[in-house]
């Protein structure tokens, strides 16, 4: 009995790290970068002259955000935030063709053309796409996060049926080892 809730416990912790904990952390990385390329995006935009180095720190954060996100999609392990990180994909898809077309726009020196992709409210604008991505990312957080709270609480009533289940082996060995001496301590007398 103890030892099958040490087993129960152990499994859902290792099911807390593999479905809630390593893609939450993946997720909010990925959060993080996506923020940091909007940034260097809009930034960009404001700073004409250093458009190149910006654009290469841009290109960085979005290709580690492509990654981290292939990486949660190709994991079977994790069962939670599956569809959030589909729409993350898609969502960034959408924002990395709505930054190319910004870039075209800009290198051709359309400066306020670039800037109503960079920050236009158009459905298919870097503004609506990075928000997508946004959101999704945000949702994701919430899904793993609550897949984590379910394993712990799964694992600490686990736990805590083992320790009862240990208190109860206990005191029926020592009960056991009682009624084993007692007839030997009755031959002495």
């Amino acid at each position: 009995m103890a030892a099958h809730g040490w087993a129960f416990s152990r499994a859902e912790a290792n099911r807390a790290l593999n479905e809630g904990i390593r893609p939450l952390d993946k997720l909010a990385t990925t959060r993080i970068l996506a923020q940091q390329a909007r940034a260097d995006e809009t930034l960009g935009l404001a700073r004409r002259g250093e458009a190149s180095d910006i654009e290469a720190s841009f290109s960085r954060a979005s290709e580690a955000v492509a990654e981290n996100l292939s990486a949660l999609q190709g994991d079977d392990r994790i069962s939670s935030g599956r569809d959030e990180i589909n729409a993350a994909i898609a969502a960034h898809d959408g924002w990395r063709q709505a930054h190319d077309r910004m870039a075209v726009l800009y290198s051709a020196g359309d400066h306020i053309g670039a800037s109503r992709i960079a920050v236009g409210g158009g459905e298919f604008d870097s503004t609506a796409q990075f928000a997508a991505l946004d959101d999704a990312l945000s949702e994701g957080i919430v899904a793993t996060r609550a897949e984590v709270r379910t394993a712990i609480f799964r694992t600490r009533n686990a736990l805590v049926f083992a320790a009862g289940g240990v208190i109860a082996l206990s005191v029926i060995a020592g009960l056991a080892v009682a009624g084993g001496v007692w007839p030997r301590l009755r031959e002495y007398q």
